[in-house]
């Protein structure tokens, strides 16, 4: 699938799946994403009463049929790791 499908399925996809908050937690706000160079980058802002989190996730193309994908969170002025995950077409 070329990478403009693909980040436009994505994109609709988090729009679209996106949750309702529960009660009495943080409140997300819009999804966003963006192409930075050869990456996907998808971000999400939330917001409660106690304090605001903001992370991303950056895909990384790795060959035909995988990403690289690093989930970081906003740490003052930069980004902190939370966790790294490789995503791969499987055969049918």
């Amino acid at each position: 699938m070329p990478l403009v499908s693909t980040l436009t399925l994505m994109v609709v996809l988090a729009t679209a799946t996106t949750p309702a908050p529960p009660a009495g937690g943080r409140q997300p706000l819009e999804p966003l994403a963006e192409v930075r160079g050869s990456e996907l980058v998808f971000r999400e802002d939330y917001d409660s009463a106690h304090d605001a989190l903001e992370i991303e996730s950056v895909w990384k193309r790795v060959g035909d049929d995988a990403y690289a994908v690093e989930v970081r969170r906003k740490r003052g002025a930069g980004w902190e790791s939370m966790w790294t995950m490789t995503l791969r077409r499987a055969d049918r």
